[in-house]
């Protein structure tokens, strides 16, 4: 319930098991579950291709090697620099605009659907 309350980004779809199977620990098998997606959408290698899976310091590092996500002053990348300073970029709310509106332009992003039929 927490993450429901502080993540606006991100919206709760609870899926069944059944039409969506999910094999945890110890070989159980949810009825329903729950995961999280993104309002914005999930992002891509620019051609519609998954990124492969990144922790958040080389995903930073991959943005900021691409030679675009210019926005500072210096030009500098907002994704260049230690993890803690872009995140403290990301969370200024005109940067934030500004990167939904640059990851839709250039690509980069794919719509989420797992509301079809595996939804509950």
């Amino acid at each position: 319930m927490a993450l429901d309350e502080t993540e606006p980004n991100y919206r709760r779809i609870q899926l069944d098991g059944e039409a969506c199977p999910l094999v945890v620990d110890h070989g159980e098998r949810p009825e329903v579950f729950s995961l999280y997606a993104s309002r914005w959408g999930v992002l891509t290698d620019g051609d519609g291709g998954k990124l492969p899976f990144l922790d958040q310091p080389a995903l930073f590092g991959l943005l900021a090697g691409s030679g675009t996500g210019d926005l500072l002053e210096e030009g500098k990348s907002v994704f260049d620099g230690p993890p803690e300073l872009v995140a403290e970029q990301l969370a200024i709310p005109s940067v934030q605009a500004w990167a939904r509106e640059w990851f839709g332009t250039a690509g980069l992003t794919a719509p989420v659907d797992f509301d079809g039929p595996c939804a509950a």
